[in-house]
């Protein structure tokens, strides 16, 4: 049970880096102070860090190998995605897939760098 609250304060931190952040973008977006392209890099790059931060929790908080850590973590957070997107009919292209990869690699590398820098 306590792994599970564990896995759940990671998840919520991400989730809630990434709506911060996109609650962020947007304001400078309505404002026309960031374009369309720029807007798209920093969503993104979000996105990734808040992969690498949530992985970077678990991996430091886990008994576990930091690898399949990131795994999992990268894994249920990518799944919660694909099911948003079938929800809204999303088309699937090749730069998904790419994406989601990108995404489960970077939670592997905050998981990795967590458990590399937890204190024993």
């Amino acid at each position: 049970m306590n792994y599970l609250k564990l896995f759940g304060k990671a998840i919520l931190k991400g989730l809630i880096l990434i709506v911060i952040g996109l609650l962020f973008i947007t304001l400078l977006s309505y404002f026309n102070i960031l374009n369309d392209k720029i807007s798209n890099i920093l969503i993104i790059a979000l996105v990734i860090i808040s992969y690498i931060i949530s992985g970077y929790h678990l991996g430091k908080k886990s008994s576990k190998k930091g690898l399949t850590e990131g795994i999992k973590i990268g894994s249920v957070l990518i799944i919660l995605y694909i099911i948003i997107s079938l929800i809204l009919k999303y088309n699937y292209q090749l730069f998904n897939i790419i994406y989601y990869i990108i995404l489960l690699i970077s939670s592997i590398f905050g998981s990795i760098l967590g458990k590399n820098k937890k204190k024993n």
